[in-house]
């Protein structure tokens, strides 16, 4: 005679939760400012029109600040009284982001595109590229194929 167990574990199915970050519309330009307690913010026409006086100023949502991926980098320390503006291949933005208490992806003055977004139900900036250095981007690529 043979005894045969059997164990049956229940394992409960995990619960995906949704990004609680929801666009808003199309994406838009604005430039980065810095508010009195020193923290980004991004000022926006409300027709995204830059000689619109009517500005919307938003902070910037946690993932504007990942560095992966991003081409072009600023040192937080002013070097001579201005920001070092670091740009990087493809390949060492991928795979050596960088550490964010160093480097951030934009400075104050900085033109940049994104989506206003609903984080958590304030509205935010979710930054996506720098505006005013993307064409030197294209051109260096073009430059190196």
């Amino acid at each position: 005679m043979v005894n045969l167990t059997l164990k049956i574990a229940i394992i409960p199915k995990k619960t995906k939760t949704r990004n609680s970050i929801v666009r808003q519309g199309k994406i838009c330009e604005g430039v980065v400012v810095k508010d009195d307690n020193g923290c980004y913010q991004v000022s926006v026409s409300m027709k995204n029109d830059s000689t619109n006086p009517s500005l919307l100023y938003l902070n910037l949502t946690e993932r504007s600040f990942d560095l992966k991926d991003k081409r072009i980098v600023y040192r937080k320390e002013k070097e001579n009284g201005r920001f070092v503006r670091i740009i990087r291949s493809k390949e060492h933005a991928k795979f050596f982001p960088g550490l964010s208490e160093q480097y951030t992806p934009f400075v104050t003055g900085c033109r940049v595109r994104g989506y206003i977004v609903r984080d958590e139900g304030v509205l935010k900036f979710d930054f996506k590229e720098l505006a005013e250095v993307k064409s030197l981007i294209l051109e260096e690529d073009e430059h190196t194929d």
